[in-house]
Parts: C-alpha cells; structure tokens; sequence
C-alpha cells in the first residue's frame, strides 16, 4: 500500500484548508456519523444515543494519514490501531493525538495492512476510507485488509475517485 499523502503531511491538522486535507476535515463528520450508525445496527446497540457506541470494539484504520478518522473514532469509544506506510503521516498524527488526553492512547503504526496481518492482528471494525485511490494493486490490497476482519465483524471501505467494484475483486 502507498502512502496516503505525499504532499503536505505537516498540513494533516489545517482543517480550514480548501486544499490537501482541508476538504477530510469537512466531511469527516459525515463519515463518523454513518461509522456510527453503521456499527450501532451491525453490532445490535439498542442505544442509538450511546456518546459511546464503539466502546469495547477494536478499531483499524488503514491508511490513516494523520490521523483525522482515527481520533474521531477513539472520541466514539474505539481501541483504535491505526496504520499508514507513511513514516511522516504518522508523526504528524501521533503528535496531534498527544495533545489530548482522549485520543492520546492510539496505538499508531508505521506499517501496511499486511504487516498488520503477519502481526495477527483482528479487528471488529475496519476502516480504510479514501485509500484505494492511492493504491496500485486494489485487489492484492483489498485481500489483505479481509483477514483483518474478525468473523461477523465489518469492513468499511470509500473511495470517492474509485470505479472498481468490490464483487470484482474479493471472491467468498
């Protein structure tokens, strides 16, 4: 898997930006909100107003870049594991995390979806959102993030400049 952002990395945290990832800041919100429904009806939370619903699940974020989703994540109640090949992405997330107390305990890699996996890694939820598009072999990425998913868990995937299709590419 290739590095998420190769221009800009100690820009991760300038949410008012219109270029680079300003706009991840923008919809963050939305892509929270639909984790949360999502995981609310997957996992049978009879709460929908849980400020916590992810509490006791633990979260992948693969291809976390600086860490927007994954601090968002951890506020909803996640153990998040979040991991990007790009040793920059993840100083500049880990020293953001730092700065409060509640997103301070991601556990932040510099690693792939593979190197996850060769560590026996599971999760209930994984997440690799807006990462497809930067990767050269979909298909070769998208079989390693399936061991990842523990068995009745879920995967979440979005690639907003993507056309494959993942029946194309991850057969049962």
């Amino acid at each position: 898997m290739e590095s998420c952002c190769t221009l800009g990395c100690r820009d991760w945290w300038a949410p008012k930006s219109t270029t680079g990832v300003g706009p991840l800041h923008q919809i963050n919100p939305v892509r929270v909100r639909y984790i949360r429904s999502h995981v609310i009806a997957h996992f049978g939370h009879t709460d929908d107003d849980d400020p916590l619903p992810l509490r006791g699940l633990r979260v992948a974020d693969v291809g976390c870049g600086g860490g927007i989703l994954s601090e968002a994540l951890c506020r909803i109640g996640g153990t998040v594991v979040s991991a990007d090949p790009g040793a920059d992405n993840i100083e500049a997330a880990k020293k953001h995390a730092a700065l409060s107390r509640h997103t301070s305990n991601i556990d932040y890699r510099c690693c792939t979806s593979d190197d996850l996996v060769a560590q026996g890694e599971q999760f209930d939820v994984v997440c690799s959102l807006e990462v497809i598009e930067h990767v050269a072999d979909v298909p070769a990425f998208l079989h390693s993030l399936t061991p990842l998913v523990k068995v009745e868990s879920t995967l979440l995937l979005y690639a907003c400049a993507s056309t494959c299709l993942i029946e194309d590419v991850v057969q049962p």
